[in-house]
This record gives C-alpha cells, structure tokens and sequence, in this order.
C-alpha cells in the first residue's frame, strides 16, 4: 500500500497538467474526461487489492458510473445538453440512467442477501 499515496498523487498531477495540451477537445472537457478514467482506473486497481463482497460491489459501480461519464462526455464533446438532463441520456435519446441505477439497486441486493445466508 505505500505506492498507492504516490500513484494518486501522480494522477492527480497528470489529469490537471496534461489537459492542458490534449487535441481535440478543451482543456475542461479533457479534465472531465480524464477525471472518469483516474476514477474507473483507481476504483479497478483497489478491486484487485479488496475482497469484502460489497466492497466490491462498490467498486464496480463506480467503475460503471466512471466509465459511463467518461464515454459519454467524450462522445459529447463540447456540447452539453440541457440543465437537468444527463449527458448520457441526452447523448442516446433515452433515460438509460434509471436503468442502471436500477441494475446497481439488484447488484447490491444480490450481494447483500448472499451475505446475509452466509450468516
């Protein structure tokens, strides 16, 4: 665990740093866009480190909603959809958030009452 404070903190120093000089997109879109990859990026790497099943469960959604922000934002690009709305369901035209929220609510349950059986 000691090389965890200083991989954090070399990300950190990357996403604010290198945005700056990126193609393609603004500097705020690639400090957006990069903020989901280090999320996804670290929520996958302590996956690797944690066994507590809700842990895990935990680190998948945020994978998942890490994933999800950074896809959607890069496929948006400059363009931002109206206040209220998600990027995502904005981006494909149907309300995919409930969905997925309602995946991640059975996810938590499953892993809750196969823990609560093992009691």
């Amino acid at each position: 665990m000691r090389w965890l404070a200083p991989l954090l903190l070399l990300g950190v120093f990357l996403r604010h740093h290198t945005s700056q000089w990126l193609p393609g997109y603004s500097a705020a879109e690639w400090f957006y866009i990069l903020g989901g990859v280090w999320e996804a990026t670290l929520c996958a790497s302590l996956l690797l480190l944690l066994r507590e099943p809700l842990v895990r469960v935990a680190l998948l959604i945020g994978i998942l909603e890490a994933a999800q922000v950074s896809t959607c934002g890069a496929m948006l690009g400059s363009t931002r959809p109206p206040p209220g709305v998600d990027e995502c369901d904005y981006l494909i035209g149907f309300p995919l958030g409930p969905w997925i929220v309602g995946l991640e609510i059975i996810l938590i349950a499953v892993v809750t009452a196969r823990q609560w059986k093992r009691l």
